[in-house]
């Protein structure tokens, strides 16, 4: 199976717009709540950065996410479990490797590196929602210097990540992946 990049970026720019979103930083709370999603924050384990029970489109649901990560990880986690809520990933609580109806997805190897497609996706979803195309390029475009990796004088990219209140790698990623800067 592949990622659904355009469909994707299609459900993104459509919560956004349904919600009237237009600069950043992205809110995530209004944008769950329009969902049917509550978000509670609660300590956990250093390998668990979130969850998602998952009632369907029209019953919502509720994200966790563990409120000892660094905010910017938290929003990211947010952002990645509404993915996996839009995208129809998971129904209910699911558990690995057994047919109990409960699936914990740990932060591992396989979902950093993007061996799991339901991941990628919700890693995607999770990026094209923070960091939108649309507003990340206008604000790539008012920078009068290329955006540059090597000159450590440069805070194009501490200040785009600030904006948007992710990582300096989020925002590195992002815009290579956009085409926006060579890594």
């Amino acid at each position: 199976m592949r990622v659904r990049r355009k469909h994707i970026e299609e459900l993104v720019e459509k919560l956004l717009a349904d919600n009237k979103v237009t600069k950043p930083h992205i809110v995530l709370a209004p944008l769950a709540k329009s969902l049917g999603l509550e978000i509670i924050k609660q300590e956990a384990d250093d390998s668990i950065s979130g969850m998602l029970i998952n009632e369907g489109k029209d019953k919502g649901g509720i994200i966790g996410v563990n409120r000892a990560h660094h905010r910017n990880r938290q929003r990211f986690t947010i952002a990645h479990e509404i993915g996996h809520f839009l995208l129809e990933h998971y129904q209910g609580i699911h558990f690995d490797g057994a047919n109990t109806g409960l699936q914990i997805n740990f932060r591992d190897d396989r979902s950093t590196t993007g061996e799991d497609v339901f991941e990628r996706e919700a890693n995607l979803f999770a990026a094209e929602l923070l960091m939108p195309r649309r507003l990340l390029a206008a604000d790539v475009a008012k920078i009068k210097r290329p955006v540059s990796l090597v000159d450590n004088n440069d805070t194009t990219l501490k200040d785009l990540a600030g904006r948007y209140q992710v990582s300096v790698r989020a925002i590195t990623y992002r815009l290579a992946y956009m085409g926006r800067l060579d890594l």
